[in-house]
């Protein structure tokens, strides 16, 4: 189950919260975020995103404390590194996207996803633990990333670091929008081939990876 191998909570406002673990099974925070039935982000509801330190912060909780405790962030995912020694690291930008393609696309033997959580987070630092460990890794830029995701590359310098925009640029059309990302894409080709068939079984049929979509999302096809 992806949601349970990455970790995956909810609060009781209906918050996805994306623990971010790092590779010593560290707990660093949780980024909390709302997301309608089709999958896209709330933007309208008051709240619709906060982080658990924050939480804790504003409520002067012991267990954080900023006088004694800095949190810094790290890959959502990074907890799988060790787990999957031999897999190709596949770094996008957001939690939603990752989970998506790993189960879409993940085969943690060969291929697992990490998410670095903005287009402006991705770093050598951010990278390091698997810089460390001599991993191979792939970045998969959001379609107005391509460009800066480039320029973070050629700083990070590290061999063993590719790009790929085939996915993006090879689907992405223009009402996906210009921020659109693989998620975005796939959403899109989901809702298209439900319009295109009888039933969500029809999709499943033309399409199997749709199902494990459906399943571990309980997602709404509209």
């Amino acid at each position: 189950n992806v949601r349970r191998a990455y970790m995956v909570g909810h609060s009781r406002q209906g918050h996805t919260i994306f623990w971010q673990c790092d590779d010593k099974a560290q707990l660093r925070t949780g980024k909390m975020m709302m997301y309608k039935p089709d999958g896209h982000r709330d933007r309208e509801t008051k709240g619709n995103n906060n982080w658990i330190h924050s939480m804790l912060e504003r409520a002067g909780h012991p267990a954080y404390n900023t006088d004694t405790h800095e949190m810094k962030q790290c890959l959502f995912g990074l907890h799988l590194t060790d787990l999957y020694p031999n897999a190709t690291v596949n770094i996008v930008e957001s939690e939603k996207t990752a989970l998506i393609c790993a189960i879409t696309y993940g085969s943690h033997i060969m291929s697992i996803w990490m998410a670095c959580g903005g287009k402006a987070m991705l770093s050598r630092d951010m990278l390091m633990p698997l810089i460390q460990r001599k991993r191979h890794i792939v970045l998969y830029p959001d379609k107005d990333a391509q460009e800066s995701w480039a320029e973070a590359a050629r700083i990070i310098n590290y061999d063993r670091l590719k790009i790929n925009n085939d996915v993006i640029n090879t689907y992405w059309k223009p009402e996906d929008g210009d921020k659109a990302d693989i998620a975005d894409i796939l959403l899109r080709i989901i809702s298209e081939r439900k319009k295109k068939f009888k039933t969500v079984g029809d999709v499943i049929q033309e399409w199997p990876q749709t199902e494990k979509l459906i399943k571990d999302f309980d997602m709404t096809i509209i």
